[in-house]
């Protein structure tokens, strides 16, 4: 028998699900085809950052400053090894038995050695952590392209991953076995606290930026990218994928700011050359373009 627990997760889940599949009806939708619904989401960015101000990034507040750092990371240890088993059945709907075996061991040595997963001792044997999810595996079924959405409470997504979010948070988890309810209800607030927390160094980049929603949903469709890309690859994700997320933004910015700061020169070069031959100015052919998004850097 389902707990109550899980039952008002779903329900709720439903809800938000219906309500904004109908909203979404009648938004009027753009030629962005990565972000056709700007205009909703733009709107729900908004509501989800004031409700995080307000209740998430204070509670994070608190919780990081309480809890010392080696113990934070030992939680998010802990509830990463506790969708292990997500990953194993997602290794072995992409047919790919390596890694079902290697993070079924990983997930038997973190849980037996490594004290529930607090402790990654199957890191140091050989069984790294892959970044793995239903929704990659859709991808790699051949649904690679799809479009960004932001859903009220629950976050930023792609149209895959959202249909995905059954499989990732209920389906193929132990949340349906958890006893009893408020042992769960625990859990699960422990776990959305210390995700929230780790998000944190994000914080300022995220405030600071010229436009706050272009940054997360680039970031965020990038680092999806890179996970489907990458996943046949085997990949370790060694840092927070939000951060992971930013540093690639960072450097994908540096990387164009330098590229356009070079042409820059060389347009002043060529303007120079062409004076001291004829006394008139070539034509700029320089063309110095910048996104919204390479401001912030």
């Amino acid at each position: 028998m389902k707990k109550n627990v899980t039952q008002i997760l779903n329900r709720s889940l439903k809800a938000v699900l219906l309500s904004s599949v109908l909203f979404l009806a009648g938004c009027a939708t753009t030629n962005n085809p990565v972000d056709p619904y700007e205009k909703y989401n733009r709107a729900m960015f908004k509501f989800n950052r004031s409700l995080d101000y307000v209740i998430l990034r204070p509670l994070a507040d608190v919780y990081g400053t309480l809890v010392p750092n080696p113990v934070q990371a030992g939680i998010g240890r802990m509830f990463s090894n506790f969708y292990e088993p997500s990953r194993v059945i997602n290794d072995i709907l992409q047919g790919e038995m390596r890694y079902a075996y290697q993070d079924g061991a990983r997930f038997v040595l973190n849980t037996t050695f490594g004290l529930v997963g607090f402790l990654d001792v199957g890191e140091r044997v050989g069984f790294p952590l892959h970044q793995q999810d239903f929704g990659i595996t859709m991808a790699r079924w051949g649904w690679k392209q799809s479009s960004f959405i932001v859903m009220p409470f629950i976050g930023i997504y792609t149209f895959r991953d959202l249909v995905a979010v059954p499989c990732n948070v209920y389906a193929f988890t132990f949340w349906p076995y958890i006893e009893p309810e408020n042992i769960a209800w625990k859990l699960y607030f422990l776990e959305k606290t210390e995700t929230r927390a780790a998000l944190r160094p994000a914080d300022k980049v995220i405030d600071e930026a010229f436009d706050p929603y272009i940054l997360v949903r680039d970031a965020y469709l990038q680092k999806r990218e890179n996970d489907i890309k990458t996943q046949s690859n085997g990949r370790v994700t060694s840092v927070a994928p939000a951060q992971e997320a930013l540093d690639e933004h960072d450097k994908s910015s540096q990387a164009k700011d330098k590229q356009e700061n070079t042409s820059a020169k060389k347009g002043k070069e060529r303007r120079a050359f062409s004076k001291s031959k004829s006394g008139k100015n070539l034509p700029d052919v320089i063309s110095m373009k910048k996104n919204a998004h390479e401001s912030m850097s």
